[in-house]
């Protein structure tokens, strides 16, 4: 599938999602939805994802390497756990969610635009993976951000420019530029 289509094909979905929701708050069976979606796009070699099913009743606050507050997903902390796939664009569906750790793996494509509709995301790392494209301009506009490592990927074009105290890590990426 070229990169259009699959970009105007997650861009549907989310507005198909957030069309259904009409309050602020997710519940957790939306939030499970998105990370099962997330590990349909992962291949998990060691079994780091095998808590993510619905099969054994757990909610996504239950699962491995998730963190919540107040039943809401606030962390995916899976760096360096050797996985590869690419990130689903359904990250922007977690609105609750602060910290985004993938950094330490085969990780590829492009990063969805749609993870600037996460919000409340304030720290995303995912350094040292394999990474293309250029860095979504939605990302720039996070009105929590305060740090964004995306160095030693094969990112591409020009770095959006990010508010002022927000600690921003290209290095790394020889085909980006700084506008």
């Amino acid at each position: 599938m070229n990169q259009a289509k699959a970009t105007w094909i997650c861009a549907l979905l989310l507005m198909w999602s957030f069309t259904g929701s009409a309050t602020q708050n997710q519940t957790v069976g939306e939030e499970e939805q998105a990370l099962l979606n997330q590990k349909e796009k992962l291949n998990d070699y060691f079994g780091n994802l095998i808590s993510w099913t619905t099969a054994a009743g757990l909610s996504a606050c239950q699962w491995f390497h998730i963190g919540c507050s107040n039943g809401s997903v606030t962390n995916i902390t899976l760096g360096g756990r050797q996985l590869s796939g690419s990130l689903a664009c359904d990250l922007g569906r977690l609105r609750s969610l602060q910290r985004l750790e993938m950094q330490d793996n085969s990780i590829t494509e492009e990063i969805p635009w749609a993870l600037g509709m996460a919000t409340r995301l304030q720290h995303v790392n995912l350094s040292n993976n394999w990474l293309t494209g250029g860095i979504p301009h939605s990302l720039s506009k996070l009105p929590h951000l305060r740090s964004i490592d995306l160095s030693n990927n094969n990112l591409t074009g020009i770095a959006p420019k990010f508010r002022k105290g927000v600690y921003v890590n290209v290095a790394g990426n020889p085909l980006l530029r700084s506008c």
